[in-house]
């Protein structure tokens, strides 16, 4: 009995696999996180730039979302749309020069991204490349209530090799968590300084690190 109890389940794990994974379908998976903090100093040594009463908050919004079709069984070609803003927000105290400023960091990503799922086993290894910007403001308050804005913009491309599983929760609903690693460069015009000319060439770095997340897909047949 418990090996056809096995058998049978086996039989409808692949069934979903297989709908989910076949040529023709459309999938759309989505990722987002949102992260808060503060802090605050209640007493500090005035021998030190710190200042009693200083308060510090921040916040995260981070959401991913990714939609494609099977061009054959188990091969999904689609594009990745990637949204980060990260803000914080500082009070220093009424007794501080720079009294109040305010960050803002907005990054914009779009990614044509192909996934590959292994046979039966819900096992996924992806690719994407990316190309957007990243934004940043700042808004300073100094004291007597003066004002200094600020803006930058940078092009950002992301490389980005992944992989998951597929965790099925129904016939149409999967659950990914994923581990990947990232190889980004960031441009900056005119950002390089040149000894004759001044800031003339661009200025770029690369970052790389690794990622993790976890998304929800749903599977929609035609």
């Amino acid at each position: 009995m418990k090996k056809i109890f096995t058998i049978l389940c086996a039989v409808v794990l692949t069934f979903h696999i297989s709908a989910q994974t076949a040529k023709g379908t459309w999938m759309i998976s989505g990722a987002t996180g949102l992260d808060f903090s503060s802090a605050s100093i209640n007493d500090a040594d005035p021998g030190y730039a710190w200042s009693s009463g200083q308060e510090s908050t921040s916040s995260v919004l981070d959401m991913k979302l990714l939609g494609g079709t099977f061009l054959t069984d188990g091969l999904l070609l689609g594009i990745q749309i990637g949204y980060k803003n990260e803000t914080t927000e500082n009070d220093n105290g009424d007794g501080a020069y720079i009294q109040k400023s305010e960050t803002s960091e907005t990054t914009l990503m779009i990614s044509p991204t192909m996934r590959y799922y292994f046979s039966e086993a819900g096992v996924w290894a992806q690719i994407s490349y990316g190309f957007g910007s990243v934004t940043e403001e700042q808004d300073t308050e100094y004291a007597g209530d003066a004002i200094n804005e600020y803006k930058s913009e940078l092009d950002l491309t992301v490389f980005t090799i992944s992989g998951g599983y597929a965790i099925y929760l129904s016939d149409n609903i999967s659950l990914n968590p994923t581990i990947g690693y990232a190889m980004s460069t960031a441009t900056i015009e005119d950002g390089a300084y040149d000894p004759i000319y001044g800031y003339t060439e661009d200025l770029e770095y690369e970052l790389s690190g690794f990622t993790f997340g976890l998304a929800l897909s749903i599977s929609l047949a035609n």
